[in-house]
């Protein structure tokens, strides 16, 4: 027999007492510009896939993602140019989202056992600067795989997302594996090991552009030998030539080929196109 006390999850929002205040506190945690803590706990989401949780040297704090390929798309967003803050597992006000979900006559994310709705969330919020130095906020998902033109009840959910932004003044994206590849993600690990934000950034210029330069005369040279030939230009040790090298690919001075990993033993391939900015990077709804 059909269970008539069943609420019908299309006609109203049914979130739990304990969601609800989670979220207002959440909310004005956020508000009260504390430190930032993401809505979802790692250690409270069933995934049998790998957690991350490290200090971020730029945001001077923790990160905790959720995966693998949240880690990958983590790493590729810090380092854009520009970007000062990501919120991760930043939620949407479900009030809200349950009322585009009810204009677009699609089913809010929903637990059909519990009969509940889930507080949805976007996998980052962005705030980086634009040329004119005012702050501008993107949001991101990750897909590894997304095709946007076939139906689908993932792109149902990523549309509410879209939609909710939009609302906001907001751009969105989603990157994939295509946007992010391993490759990138591995030289910018490597990068890391020497980042140093005290650096002058007239001092990372003047190094970028020795090596292209040099570069450009011995395109097939290992990097190990491009780094010991600028060092003795500028009259800097090896280590300092390679430190250098590092913060100028993650500072956006030198842009290495993303889909080949940066070794000191092979050639240095670079990208000789203009990086894209956040707000160019495609729409993929």
């Amino acid at each position: 027999m059909a269970d008539r006390t069943r609420e019908n999850p299309r006609e109203k929002l049914l979130i739990t007492e304990a969601d609800s205040t989670r979220y207002r506190h959440w909310a004005a945690a956020r508000e009260r510009r504390e430190t930032y803590e993401p809505f979802i706990r790692a250690r409270s989401t069933p995934s049998l896939g790998r957690k991350h949780y490290f200090f971020c040297p730029v945001l001077k704090r923790h990160v905790k993602l959720l995966s693998d390929g949240e880690l990958l798309a983590y790493k590729h967003l810090i380092w854009q140019p520009g970007v000062i803050n990501i919120e991760e597992q930043y939620a949407l006000n479900p009030i809200r989202t349950f009322e585009i979900a009810t204009e677009d006559g699609v089913l809010h994310p929903y637990s059909y056992k519990l009969n509940i709705h889930h507080i949805m969330t976007t996998d980052f919020l962005v705030t980086s600067l634009n040329d004119e130095g005012i702050p501008v906020k993107h949001a991101y998902s990750f897909k590894p795989k997304f095709d946007p033109y076939k139906p689908s009840r993932t792109r149902q959910k990523l549309e509410l997302e879209r939609r909710y932004f939009k609302q906001e003044d907001i751009g969105y994206r989603i990157l994939t594996t295509e946007h992010v590849t391993k490759a990138w993600f591995m030289t910018l690990r490597f990068c890391e090991l020497h980042y140093d934000e005290s650096i002058p950034l007239t001092y990372l210029s003047e190094f970028a552009g020795e090596l292209e330069t040099v570069h450009l005369q011995n395109p097939w040279q290992p990097l190990r030998l491009l780094l010991s030939r600028v060092s003795k230009l500028l009259s800097i040790s090896l280590r300092s030539s390679e430190c250098y090298f590092k913060n100028s690919v993650l500072g956006g001075y030198l842009r290495p080929c993303k889909t080949s990993q940066v070794k000191l033993h092979k050639p240095l391939l670079l990208e000789h196109q203009q990086m894209m900015e956040l707000e160019e990077l495609p729409y993929a709804i």
